[in-house]
């Protein structure tokens, strides 16, 4: 059977839920393993930021002697509960009904990671039990395929397990140059610096025969024990560490947030796009290239599905209109469905719609009260106009008071009727007044007070 990692903390194990039933939904059973060693199948575009895809004779007894199925294994921080796990069981059978596959949980103490210079990921140390995992896995397994939880998955991962690896270790897709990446070691007395291509491990290929081969393990816990890691902890060990590797496609990594950077940022990092460019692929290329995608990451800048906003940024773009973030609806739709889950996700998205919207007319308010006061204060130059801005700020403070007092507001995602009001539209007018402050936006507010057809 397809060996896959899965690892989580105990919080989002079952987010995990959904990528096993989407990775199911999207195995084409009417095909067999052999069909996905077809060279044309995983190279249909060349770029010179990936390998062509060498893969396994189709002839070959590897090849006709591998059984169908899934083997999910889960690693995780601590115990899960029974209840919650049975759940998984039942998911697994249910789906089973459709592809073979079985769930196997790893529950595993995080505290031998729990030394002084290491860094958490969001809180928890989760994110180097895929390492723990290769390391146990090792002598069992040939192949396995990491995937993250925040994944969403478009095409039938037996293609995965048709590249021919030879003597790499792993093979996964590099985003950026890794231009000005170095880590200290504790004592002070050395740095090092990274001389190749950024690598995002999120969704890897690994030879676990190679892996030990070339005794990974041991140079993995050599930086860990000498070195200041201080962000995203496993893959910058890896990108240190595992030099030769098969670089994918960008289709099996599409990260959402370098393809909205723009929506976040006026000054993205993409590569022949600004000076000094971090990105390989320019945002036309991103742009351009989410049809092909295979394997969509909600990562970088982009919120994950199931989160709720913490920033401004979150919510808002640069024009100061709400975001819609690309391919949500991919991610519930298999959410919403997931055997057993149901209603746990149904309940989860009706609060986050909730949060989201009041959330979003909450900091519109306040950002306005600011800009309010601001104006305020620049009213002496504003004598032309005064009673249009009188007009705007009894607008203001009803708007304002309005949404405050009433937090407990709820409105649906689905309901973008708030925009058509006149105190939404006015704030967005006004904001956007502000920002332009010097090149005459505020003489501009009294017209967006006008009525229009």
């Amino acid at each position: 059977m397809f060996d896959i990692l899965l690892n989580s903390s105990k919080e989002q194990i079952s987010y995990a839920a959904v990528l096993i039933n989407n990775i199911i939904l999207k195995t084409d059973t009417s095909k067999k393993f052999k069909d996905f060693c077809d060279p044309y199948l995983l190279n249909s575009y060349s770029h010179q930021n990936h390998d062509y895809l060498k893969v396994k004779d189709p002839k070959s007894e590897e090849v006709l002697n591998q059984e169908e199925g899934y083997i999910f294994h889960i690693y995780t921080e601590g115990k899960i509960k029974d209840d919650l796990k049975d759940k998984f069981y039942l998911l697994s059978k249910k789906l089973s009904e459709i592809y073979p596959c079985k769930i196997v949980f790893y529950e595993r103490d995080e505290n031998i990671f729990k030394k002084q210079h290491l860094t958490s990921w969001n809180g928890s140390y989760a994110t180097y039990m895929k390492t723990l995992a290769f390391v146990e896995l090792e002598n069992k397994l040939d192949y396995i395929l990491y995937v993250d939880l925040d994944m969403h998955i478009l095409c039938d991962l037996r293609e995965l397990f048709a590249i021919n690896l030879e003597e790499k270790v792993m093979a996964s897709v590099a985003l950026g140059t890794g231009v000005g990446v170095s880590i200290n070691s504790i004592d002070k007395t050395t740095e090092l610096k990274l001389n190749s291509k950024w690598y995002n491990i999120a969704f890897s290929l690994v030879s676990l025969k190679n892996y030990k081969k070339q005794d990974i393990n041991k140079k993995f816990f050599d930086i860990l024990d000498n070195y200041e890691i201080t962000h995203a902890p496993e893959e910058l060990i890896y990108n240190f560490i595992i030099k030769d590797r098969i670089k994918l496609p960008l289709s099996y990594n599409f990260v959402l947030g370098h393809y909205m950077q723009d929506t976040f940022e006026s000054d993205a990092m993409y590569k022949f796009e600004s000076h000094g460019g971090y990105f390989l692929y320019s945002l036309d290329f991103y742009k351009k290239f989410l049809k092909n995608a295979k394997v969509l990451h909600y990562s970088g800048w982009c919120m994950k599905p199931w989160d709720k906003p913490i920033y401004w940024h979150n919510v808002f773009g640069l024009n100061n209109e709400m975001i819609e973030y690309a391919c949500f609806n991919l991610w519930w739709d298999t959410a919403l469905k997931t055997p057993y889950f149901e209603e746990y996700f149904k309940n989860l998205k009706q609060e986050n719609e909730r949060y989201i919207q009041n959330y979003a007319l909450n900091i519109l308010s306040h950002k306005i009260r600011d800009i309010f006061e601001q104006v305020k204060q620049k009213e002496s130059n504003l004598n032309d106009f005064s009673e249009q801005v009188l007009h705007v700020k009894q607008q203001l403070s009803s708007f304002t008071e309005q949404k405050i007092q009433n937090k407990n507001e709820v409105i649906t995602i689905k309901d973008q009727s708030y925009k058509k009001h006149l105190s939404y539209q006015l704030g967005v007018e006004l904001i956007k007044a502000w920002k332009n402050k010097w090149g005459g936006g505020l003489y501009q507010i009294p017209i967006c007070c006008l009525p229009h057809s």
